[in-house]
């Protein structure tokens, strides 16, 4: 049953009437009486004395004004950067899109032909694993053989006001668009979640990982996001990396591998500072997570003489 005081269906445009009607009473008690019209600025006035008298909550005011934010903010603000974008090539089987698709925490994902500059449309977690139930025969097909499988993907500028991309993607029913820069390139994606957070603070569900940079197992091993700097991951690990130009894992661990990741990387292991790194996911030609586990001496020894050379070389 609705009360009347939920956010309009309407999207973020039409909310004024909205906080109107909610607060009219604050507007009281400050004004005196009613006017016939409010402005922006003094409802935004209004609300931080509301606040400052205990009339509104913190985390209501903090929403009211992230409303009347969010008309001004570009896409390019609150989009996922194409180099912390995971994503499937067309070249890429069923089944490796599933096994990778149970590991992650994302229902949609991009799918991509030569690059990520060149993404051919958008597949969700649902859809291939229904298909890969009930068509024993196409888990080892790659996607390009899969008609149907790989929905149509809508793209936006960058520049484009998230106020105006969010009533577009909920008139088409749309929860995730392709960002592209002035050049026609792929600058990252945004979810209809992503917009709505902006109004309302992080979502989670019951599915949802947590989003920590480090997350330690029950096996003792630790999940590490690729992007955690270096000073960091030596302390959660109680290691040393020495005096190196990179400043994150990813970039340590790139190094060590000798190239650009691929999808060819997935599940590698990289023995080094006492530990085993095993590559749990990509990104954009960067290593999204990772696992790290202590290794004994006897493994120990075995670490690679390039990762000896990578902290000796540089300091």
């Amino acid at each position: 049953m609705d009360d009347g005081s939920r956010l309009p269906h309407r999207g973020p445009a039409k909310v004024i009437d909205w906080i109107q009607g909610l607060f009219s009473g604050v507007f009281h008690f400050f004004k005196g009486e009613q006017e016939d019209s409010v402005t922006e600025k003094e409802i935004i006035s209004m609300v931080d004395e509301a606040h400052e008298k205990g009339v509104l909550q913190k985390d209501e005011a903090e929403m009211i004004q992230n409303i009347f934010a969010f008309e001004d903010k570009e896409v390019g603000v609150v989009m996922t950067h194409r180099s912390s974008v995971a994503a499937f090539a067309m070249d890429d089987l069923l089944k490796d899109v599933v096994n990778h698709m149970m590991e992650e925490e994302n229902s949609r994902y991009p799918v991509c032909g030569e690059d990520m500059d060149d993404i051919r449309g958008l597949i969700h977690y649902k859809d291939a694993l229904k298909f890969f139930t009930q068509n024993p025969w196409a888990k080892f097909k790659p996607l390009k053989e899969l008609p149907g499988l790989i929905r149509k993907a809508t793209f936006v500028p960058e520049t484009r006001h998230i106020g105006q991309l969010f009533r577009t993607m909920q008139a088409r029913q749309v929860h995730m668009a392709v960002v592209v820069d002035e050049y026609g390139q792929t600058a990252g994606i945004v979810t209809m979640e992503d917009l709505i957070e902006e109004i309302v603070g992080d979502i989670f569900d019951e599915y949802d990982e947590s989003r920590d940079t480090f997350r330690t197992q029950v096996d003792n091993s630790i999940i590490i996001d690729g992007l955690a700097s270096l000073d960091d991951v030596e302390q959660e690990l109680d290691i040393e990396f020495g005096d190196v130009e990179m400043e994150t894992l990813n970039g340590y661990l790139t190094e060590l591998l000798g190239h650009i990741p691929s999808r060819e990387d997935l599940d590698k292991e990289i023995v080094a500072n006492g530990y085993r790194f095993k590559i749990l996911s990509l990104g954009n030609r960067t290593i999204g997570r990772v696992r790290a586990e202590k290794i004994n001496d006897k493994e120990t020894k075995g670490e690679s003489e390039k990762c000896q050379d990578i902290q000796n070389s540089q300091t």
